[in-house]
């Protein structure tokens, strides 16, 4: 039987704001999809900028564990913590899934998941539209 840890946090994320209930049920939702059975996790305190309930969930996980979250924007805005937690995803071989996106990343995969999803808030691009329009 696989497992899918999840990972859950109050704070805001990319603009969304789901009750931690809410976020949980999605989660059970998408290992059923997977026959999965989904590993209820710790809830990240709403304190800025910490993510010790990330770092303490990925610890306390098996190698080749499985790890569930609503989006990749869950991760650190600080760079240097999300590469410090893509270190650890890539040392266990850990895979990601993403319920918002309906997508598993294999821990090979997530730094370059990671810059594509936040392409814009890495280059400092304000309006995606306005950017990519430049190119057509």
């Amino acid at each position: 039987m696989k497992y899918l840890n999840g990972y859950v946090t109050v704070r805001r994320f990319k603009g969304f704001a789901l009750p931690v209930p809410v976020q949980n049920r999605l989660l059970r939702e998408y290992a059923n999809k997977l026959d999965m059975v989904y590993v209820l996790p710790q809830c990240e305190m709403v304190t800025n900028k910490n993510y010790m309930m990330l770092f303490e969930t990925l610890d306390k996980m098996k190698e080749n564990s499985d790890l569930g979250m609503c989006s990749v924007f869950m991760f650190p805005e600080d760079q240097k913590k999300a590469m410090d937690i893509m270190e650890i995803i890539i040392k266990k071989n850990i895979t990601l899934h993403f319920v918002f996106n309906e997508s598993s990343v294999k821990p090979n995969e997530i730094k370059e998941y990671y810059i594509n999803s936040n392409i814009d808030t890495i280059l400092g691009i304000q309006n995606k539209d306005s950017f990519i329009s430049l190119f057509e």
